[in-house]
């Protein structure tokens, strides 16, 4: 019988499942610190599930590469960072200096791109057999200047200087 057969409210399904845990856990060497979760889902729904619902404020998650649909993930995330930090480039990132000190040199200090900064994204990727590796680089430039560009589109004034609210 295979597992797609039994009931997930059985005895044996719970056995499995604590079973793929314990495993996860010794390979993963995860301490009491963490939890394990087998999500189900099509495609890469359950990559944006975890931090979305999840975490909590300041918490962060991490991926195991198992195959396939992450690398997917890992590609995708790697193309939506670099999107944001170019946006967060172009609208706030400044390094600030005092008397020859870096005056802003933490994160509580440094303005970055907030979700209502960053507008909906949706990354389609090509067919590829190549690993995740520096997917995202292409993608945070051309997010700067595509800002600029709009700016311009709207009052025809060229800005030459990041970022766009420096004054």
């Amino acid at each position: 019988m295979s597992i797609t057969e039994i009931s997930h409210r059985s005895k044996w399904f719970d056995d499995v499942i604590n079973g793929a845990v314990e495993r996860v856990q010794r390979i993963l060497k995860l301490d009491a610190r963490y939890r394990v979760l087998f999500l189900q889902g099509g495609a890469s729904m359950q990559f944006c599930m975890i931090p979305m619902n999840f975490l909590a404020d300041g918490k962060k998650a991490d991926y195991v590469n198992t195959g396939t649909w992450s690398t997917k993930a890992i590609k995708e995330a790697q193309i939506q960072g670099n999107l944001v930090w170019g946006i967060s480039m172009a609208l706030h990132e400044r390094l600030v200096l005092e008397n020859g000190i870096v005056g802003n040199d933490n994160f509580d200090s440094y303005a970055i791109a907030r979700n209502s900064d960053t507008p909906a994204m949706h990354i389609r990727q090509l067919d590829s057999r190549l690993a995740p590796s520096g997917a995202g680089e292409a993608a945070f430039a051309p997010a700067a200047a595509a800002i600029v560009n709009a700016f311009a589109s709207l009052d025809g004034t060229r800005t030459r200087q990041l970022p766009l609210n420096a004054g």
